[in-house]
């Protein structure tokens, strides 16, 4: 059976994965033409220019995307800087998945600074914070984002990894407590629930 021939966006984000960022913008941006209605792909020509380290045309794809958003989804009216809180914070857990953790710090602090009651930035500085095992920094960062949410699904993420903190520094009576609550946060059928389940029995047998 012929493989299906990937379409040029598919291309382009194949491109974008391998970093073959000459290719990526070329194909992407043919895609812009054929697609000028589909405002994700200056979402990916933002990706593309935020790992080639070009601020400005990453902010200039940043404003076309919140713009066609806008457009053609007339529910997203909230403020310009809404939206650049949540994509600071994706950028900067993509950089955080990869390791690189100074990119990660910047964006970070960018989201807080575009919206300072977003939560998803503050605890995942919190825990980059704990992957550098700055445990005091990570702890009071987390206990902040606990503060931000109502929703019992991030709620879950944040006891979570405040449990990993407590678990990384040998406090295992207290980690024990977190991921208690994590668990009693976190839906059954959600993945994260086998994962804190296994951590809370781990340290369950240090204690």
């Amino acid at each position: 059976m012929p493989r299906k021939k990937l379409t040029t966006l598919e291309q382009g984000l194949k491109a974008l994965e391998k970093q073959e960022f000459s290719k990526a913008e070329k194909k992407l941006l043919i895609a812009v033409n054929a697609e000028p209605e589909n405002y994700t792909i200056f979402y990916y020509l933002a990706v593309l220019e935020f790992l080639q380290h070009n601020r400005l045309k990453f902010l200039e794809y940043c404003d076309e995307y919140i713009k066609k958003l806008r457009k053609y989804r007339r529910n997203y009216s909230k403020s310009i800087h809404y939206y650049y809180a949540r994509i600071f914070d994706v950028m900067g857990l993509g950089c955080l998945q990869n390791g690189e953790y100074k990119e990660a710090d910047e964006c970070f602090k960018e989201a807080m600074a575009c919206d300072p009651l977003f939560f998803s930035p503050v605890h995942n500085y919190g825990l980059l914070k704990y992957k550098q095992n700055n445990f005091t920094q990570a702890i009071r960062l987390l206990n902040k984002s606990l503060k931000l949410t109502r929703l019992k699904s991030d709620k879950a993420f944040i006891y979570h990894t405040l449990a990993n903190c407590y678990d990384a520094q040998g406090r295992y009576k207290i980690a024990v407590t977190f991921y208690q609550n994590a668990l009693k946060n976190c839906n059954k059928s959600h993945s994260l629930y086998a994962i804190i389940r296994g951590n809370y029995q781990s340290t369950l047998e240090m204690l």
